[in-house]
């Protein structure tokens, strides 16, 4: 079956992304705190059954970035994740000997767990087994009690990096706290800075006058290779990871301007100076600019 192969990197045969599932959660969860002593940046995805309800636009909202987590609580609120998928590192990029990342799978019933019917096709085609996931998914009582218990949660030692993440930080948080977001963007960003001390959101961070576009349009800006499926979490983890990697070292000379730290695409609490003069850097004939509001 399609998800009980590891998927493998072609460039080594060695190198996979670890699918896990209930069976093999316990012994997953210890590899990871034992990588997490050394490879402290990790890039993190998930998937998740669409959207299905949009606020109410008769309440007040200070702005489109209240109104986007308004959307966000809601449906974080009433639906179940699909996967997560967690790539660890270190500032080069470099993976565990062997090991791109981890998918998780959870638990998740197409006939009786809310969804938005053309995200449940997309992912089909995408190759997700909802069979599987039915039967065999991680239960969200036992991801949040192996999850509570790692080495990499509620610590400064870790930096986590996402792609337009409110969605991926938000399901998280709803696991391993077991609560209902927040119900402003304030006390969000209290409590998400609280499990996520140090964290990057790379199209926060690319949202520049030279940068329109996904995840895999950036890679390819940047000449990184994918290993995996898209819109499949593990796969989509270690991209995000490897170029948050490549875009540090390029873009930034490995010195990124604090103030980009713990922000979220679509969710920004604070506004750039973009009269701070920063040096453009060409890539492949693109220009691009450490400044997101240049």
């Amino acid at each position: 079956m399609f998800y009980r192969e590891l998927w493998r990197n072609p460039r080594g045969p060695e190198n996979v992304i670890r699918n896990v599932w209930a069976a093999n959660l316990y012994a997953e969860f210890a590899l990871m705190r034992k990588i997490a002593k050394e490879y402290k940046l990790i890039g993190i995805d998930t998937e998740f059954p669409g959207t299905v309800a949009i606020p109410g636009f008769g309440g007040e909202f200070r702005s489109w970035a209240h109104i986007n987590y308004e959307t966000i609580r809601l449906n974080v609120n009433m639906l179940r994740p699909i996967q997560l998928g967690l790539s660890f590192m270190n500032s080069k990029g470099e993976t565990p000997p062997g090991i791109l990342g981890f998918q998780l799978h959870f638990k998740f019933n197409v006939a009786e767990d809310e969804h938005a019917e053309n995200s449940i096709e997309f992912l089909k085609k995408c190759g997700v087994d909802f069979r599987q996931h039915a039967e065999e998914g991680i239960r969200f009582e036992e991801f949040s009690e192996y999850f509570n218990t790692t080495n990499f949660m509620f610590t400064d030692e870790v930096t986590w990096i996402s792609f337009h993440g409110a969605y991926d930080y938000c399901y998280v948080m709803k696991l391993l706290l077991g609560i209902s977001m927040p119900e402003t963007l304030e006390e969000f960003y209290e409590l998400f800075k609280v499990v996520f001390p140090v964290s990057y959101d790379l199209k926060f961070m690319m949202q520049i006058q030279h940068f329109r576009g996904g995840l895999q349009d950036l890679a390819d800006q940047f000449s990184v290779t994918r290993i995996g499926n898209q819109h499949q979490a593990g796969s989509d983890s270690y991209l995000t990871g490897l170029t948050f990697a490549t875009v540090a070292r390029e873009c930034f000379r490995h010195k990124i301007p604090e103030e980009y730290m713990g922000q979220l695409f679509s969710m920004e609490l604070q506004s750039h100076d973009s009269s701070v003069p920063y040096d453009p850097i060409v890539i492949n004939d693109t220009t691009y600019y450490s400044n997101p509001y240049y």
